[in-house]
């Protein structure tokens, strides 16, 4: 009486060994004898994704050529070019028979002794070349393929593609004798080839009983994902709110596996830096083909850039470091307006370091709050002459509205984050109330360079009015004024 009727060894990795076991009792008051055999088996190759064929063939020919050794030079082998030539003769008959004494020229001249150090080597070497002139005259460069009686033999042909099912699982042990309500166990080892599905029926032979089968399923597969990337790009964040984005993993292959985050992050003192709060979920098991999709939630802070790492593990491979990066920036207001004096009048220095942070990508994310998509640039007929134009071709580049360089907007507004940054450092407290209440309002104690309106010289009893354009940057709500 088998106890175990189907051992299923699911999906396991290419190159693992995975054993399950078979519990068998003897319910007669007899002695039972009993032996397994394969009954009938199936072993089909399983498709691999597409989007790994290329990693995968790369990854073969990798590990190919790396355990490849360069052959030296021995006596025996710098013999067999002659062989060499005469069996590609025979696969292209346009190539020219070599003659075997064109080819011995080559072997004509004897080692010195400066070569050799040991004697021995030295008269083993003459030996040789001795041998080979004397039977290079009886080869001939040219093979009669058709020979007159090979139609007499049986032509063996091998199955490379054929898998044998005792390659493939084995059974520990396959027969034994049971007493009278005796218990055995019996081990089924999978030892799968690359790639592969099997489906066995094992039959149990009881010695004057009827037999009992038993079915056994696996397969393998490697483990192979993807990731939407490893670079996630925050842009622009408001300081007092989190912000999330979404690494999405993808399990393309037929293996579960499960990945785990790994989040080392320092402990800051106060909320001036930006930090990554939490990852969720931080691991969880993947079935074949589900998608998971972590939240990645993080604090942007308010000094500006922000550039932090955590480590992702997926099943046995060695950990990915997944980089967040992004700009944790003050809500800010720019007027089209005159203003008399200018924050470098009172630091020369802050210009110096607030034009270098408009970077490429700082400038990309600005230019996506302002747009909400690229149009056709460059199609008026003066820049179409432009890029005619010999003189321009050599020496000249065509300022466009996609070049990424930073206007007086920018520019300003860079300077007085410096400033507001500066005055936040020696006053951190002043953080807490916009983490902790939920109500917005402008930062205590400190005050920008004023704008000006100046009207000049008006009319005595006459109205005049003027207009200006503000620009509401890195604000999620309303401005009031």
């Amino acid at each position: 009486m088998i106890l175990t009727p189907r051992v299923d060894f699911q999906c396991i990795l290419n190159g693992s060994i995975e054993s399950k076991t078979i519990k068998i009792q003897n319910a007669t008051p007899l002695l039972v004898c009993y032996r397994f055999q394969w009954k009938k088996c199936s072993i089909s190759n399983v498709p691999v994704p597409e989007i790994t064929e290329l990693d995968y063939g790369n990854t073969c020919s990798l590990a190919k050529s790396s355990t490849e050794e360069p052959t030296t030079g021995s006596g025996i082998q710098e013999i067999l070019p002659t062989q060499t030539v005469a069996e590609s003769s025979v696969q292209d008959p346009k190539v020219e028979s070599i003659s075997c004494h064109k080819a011995l020229s080559t072997f004509q001249e004897t080692p010195t002794i400066s070569t050799y150090d040991d004697p021995s080597l030295l008269d083993e070497e003459i030996m040789k070349v001795r041998m080979m002139q004397k039977i290079a005259p009886m080869l001939d460069g040219v093979y009669d393929t058709e020979f007159e009686w090979s139609h007499k033999f049986a032509k063996l042909q091998l199955d490379r593609n054929k898998k044998n099912i005792n390659e493939v699982l084995q059974l520990v042990s396959h027969r034994g004798l049971l007493k009278p309500n005796e218990v055995q166990y019996v081990h089924i080892i999978f030892r799968p080839k690359t790639n592969i599905n099997v489906r066995a029926i094992l039959e149990c032979e009881v010695l004057g009983g009827p037999p009992e089968t038993i079915l056994v399923t696996g397969s393998s597969s490697d483990l192979m994902y993807k990731i939407n990337s490893q670079q996630l790009n925050f842009k622009i964040r408001s300081f007092h709110e989190h912000a999330y984005e979404d690494l999405i993993i993808t399990n393309i292959a037929q293996l579960p596996f499960t990945y785990r985050t790994y989040l080392n992050e320092p402990k800051f003192t106060n909320e001036l830096e930006g930090t990554i709060l939490e990852l969720l979920p931080p691991e969880k098991l993947l079935d074949p083909e589900e998608v998971i999709s972590i939240k990645i939630m993080m604090r942007p802070g308010v000094v500006g850039y922000f550039h932090r790492v955590f480590l992702l593990e997926i099943g046995h491979l060695p950990h990915i470091p997944i980089e967040v990066f992004g700009w944790g920036v003050i809500p800010q207001v720019f007027i089209t307006l005159f203003r008399p004096e200018n924050l470098e009048d009172h630091d020369p220095e802050i210009g110096y370091v607030a034009i270098p942070m408009l970077t490429p990508q700082y400038l990309a994310a600005v230019s996506e709050i302002f747009s909400s998509g690229k149009d056709e640039h460059l199609n008026s007929p003066l820049t179409d002459k432009c890029f005619e134009d010999p003189d321009f071709q050599d020496g000249w580049h065509i300022c466009s509205s996609w070049d990424g360089y930073p206007t007086v907007m920018d520019i300003e507004l860079a300077k007085e984050r410096i400033s507001v940054i500066e005055y936040i450092r020696s006053r951190p407290e002043l953080l807490t109330a916009y983490f902790t209440v939920s109500k917005m309002g402008p930062i205590p104690g400190y005050y920008s360079v004023p704008y000006v309106i100046d009207y000049g010289v008006v009319i005595t009893g006459s109205t005049v009015s003027t207009s200006t354009a503000i620009f509401a940057v890195y604000v999620s709500h309303n401005v009031y004024l």
